[in-house]
């Protein structure tokens, strides 16, 4: 989770934003997150990148891939330091 509710900054009307990394596409990944939505009462928003679309974005100094890596971020499965060591193997 990164944006306003990962920096403590939400509001009542914040939507989610959640970044995932891995094998899942978008469509799954917003079909799965939909059913969530209704039982938070919040929009959710979600990016999905595969290890190496992340990787390269980083090696590319991509703004957003470099926004998400500097600010606050509440990690649901993985952890900082994971993100971390992906980083590390950038192409």
């Amino acid at each position: 989770v990164f944006g306003s509710v990962a920096r403590g900054q939400e509001s009542a009307s914040s939507d989610i934003d959640v970044l995932l990394i891995g094998e899942v596409g978008f469509s799954e990944a917003v079909q799965l997150l939909h059913p969530v939505q209704g039982k938070l009462g919040r929009e959710i928003n979600v990016k999905t990148y595969k290890a190496r679309e992340w990787t390269a974005k980083l090696a590319k100094n991509d703004p957003f891939v470099q926004d998400v890596m500097a600010k606050p971020k509440v990690f649901v499965i993985g952890s900082d330091h994971e993100l971390g060591q992906l980083a590390r193997h950038q192409p």
